[in-house]
């Protein structure tokens, strides 16, 4: 995705303004020093200004610069800047042209406050320095968020892949740390310790050289200040192979990664896959029916900045699960943004990249409102029906063929004088009959039902708990689950 190969490139991190503009000169990434800079957000640049309308009467002086960029060449030069605040910045300025198979698809921009500088870099220093900014992101991707001071200090170490690896010590003291949060920050940054980090930048530099064929592995040595080319041809073979396996890997990755996209997207399910920032990776043509989305409108932006209104407790369980959690839940019910309910039946577990580290989010959701709803209605039509019957003073009763357990209604616990009954003297009473006329009748209507599906309605002489004889009216029918009878339910009414 070209929105995610420019966010490899910049970062937030940093006073230096950073941004993009495409082949068209628009604007496609600003970050927040351009506010410091400029007085203007991220928000009124990307996808909204050109460069024209950005720097106005400038754009004239800077034309030349940008034309070489448009050609393949990066430009660095410094220039003055007066802020809104009205203090005058001098910045060191680079474009790099972003080439893709060839074609320049636009150009980055690096602007640095040259307030802590000496001394401007002369013209063949400022080549040296603009060369290297096209670092392989094998070797300068951040691995997590990093101190501010660990992105200046990747920047510095950049500038001076020609003069020899500063040492420890002297960029601890230049950035004000010490030496051994340095190197523990650093490699929770970068995964890399600060010289191994920047012998990348040494041999990245040299690959690429020698793939243009103009310059031997003696005079790169050379040029990278290695005192003994041998030193040089070590560092260059580990690299290499180094390189070779880490490109392996990631086209292995790249495969899975796209045979999961594409097991997502055709699910008949709703499910979706998020990054570790929870931007959306891919997601199902159920998702996107589910929460009326648009498939353009979500790939590469946040989970929560297209639900801006969902509940806190939703981001804990998302940030558990980033840790290595799973979790999950039948029912779970809360109120969109116009006031309406909607229940979820939700699974949110991690995805694994390469070395078992975690990826990202799966998470897998049902909309069971319509199923809740039913449930609802039938409870309020069930919690009725009882109301109704007891105030009619109808019976209702029911015999689980499974378990032999019989149940009824306050109604028919009155007509059959009963108080508080037990299992076995319910099974008593409701079996009790004033002749065995009745006590047939009630037999074979019975097996009738249970045998051949026939419902019944009849009229029988029973005698209650009190031993008082009363003539009951009694509907039955029953209830069978593939093919056999599970059930037998219906009602009592005493008839006067």
């Amino acid at each position: 995705m070209r929105s995610a190969r420019i966010r490899l490139h910049v970062t937030e991190n940093t006073d230096a303004m950073l941004g993009y503009w495409d082949a068209d000169q628009v604007c496609r990434y600003a970050n927040n020093a351009y506010f410091q800079w400029f007085g203007k957000t991220p928000e009124e640049m990307i996808n909204k200004i050109s460069l024209v309308e950005f720097l106005g009467q400038s754009y004239s002086t800077l034309l030349p610069y940008i034309k070489k960029v448009f050609m393949g060449e990066t430009q660095v030069f410094s220039r003055e800047i007066i802020t809104p605040s009205g203090e005058t910045r001098r910045g060191l300025a680079t474009l790099h042209p972003d080439i893709e198979h060839g074609i320049i698809k636009g150009f980055f921009v690096h602007v640095a406050n040259m307030r802590n500088r000496s001394e401007e870099p002369g013209v063949e220093n400022a080549s040296q320095v603009l060369r290297v900014e096209n670092i392989s992101d094998n070797h300068c991707e951040i691995s997590a968020p990093a101190d501010k001071r660990m992105v200046e200090i990747a920047s510095y170490l950049k500038t001076e892949i020609f003069s020899g690896f500063p040492g420890l010590s002297l960029i601890a003291k230049k950035y004000l740390v010490s030496v051994s949060k340095l190197k523990r920050d650093f490699k929770t940054a970068y995964s890399l310790t600060p010289l191994t980090f920047y012998r990348n930048l040494q041999m990245d530099f040299a690959v690429k050289r020698l793939k243009e064929k103009k310059v031997s592995k003696k005079a790169l040595a050379s040029l990278l200040n290695f005192s003994n080319p041998s030193n040089f041809s070590n560092y260059f073979k580990r690299f290499i192979n180094d390189l070779g396996k880490q490109r392996q890997q990631a086209f292995i990755q790249q495969q899975s990664h796209q045979l999961n996209k594409i097991f997502i997207e055709q699910s008949p399910f709703a499910i979706a896959m998020f990054d570790n920032n929870m931007n959306y990776l891919a997601a199902s043509q159920q998702w996107f029916t589910d929460y009326q989305l648009m498939h353009g409108d979500v790939y590469g932006r946040s989970h929560y900045d297209i639900f801006p209104n969902l509940p806190d407790e939703f981001k804990l369980i998302h940030n558990k699960c980033l840790n290595g959690s799973s979790d999950k839940c039948e029912a779970d019910c809360w109120t969109k943004p116009d006031g309406s309910i909607q229940w979820i039946k939700w699974d949110v577990r991690p995805w694994y990249a390469a070395g078992e580290e975690i990826g990202g989010l799966l998470i897998f959701t049902e909309d069971i409102t319509e199923k809740k709803r039913e449930e609802q209605a039938s409870l309020r039509a069930n919690y009725i029906l009882k109301k109704s019957s007891d105030i009619a003073g109808i019976g209702t009763w029911e015999r689980d063929l499974v378990t032999g357990k019989v149940s009824c209604n306050e109604a028919a616990l009155d007509i059959l004088e009963m108080e508080a009954p037990s299992q076995a003297s319910l099974k008593e009473n409701i079996g009790t009959y004033k002749s065995e006329v009745s006590r047939k009748k009630i037999e074979n209507a019975i097996n009738d039902a249970i045998n051949l599906g026939k419902s019944f309605d009849i009229e029988l002489a029973m005698v209650t708990a009190k031993n008082n004889e009363k003539n009951i009216r009694v509907i039955g029918q029953c209830e069978f689950s593939n093919g056999t009878a599970t059930t037998l339910f219906g009602l009592f009414m005493e008839m006067k």
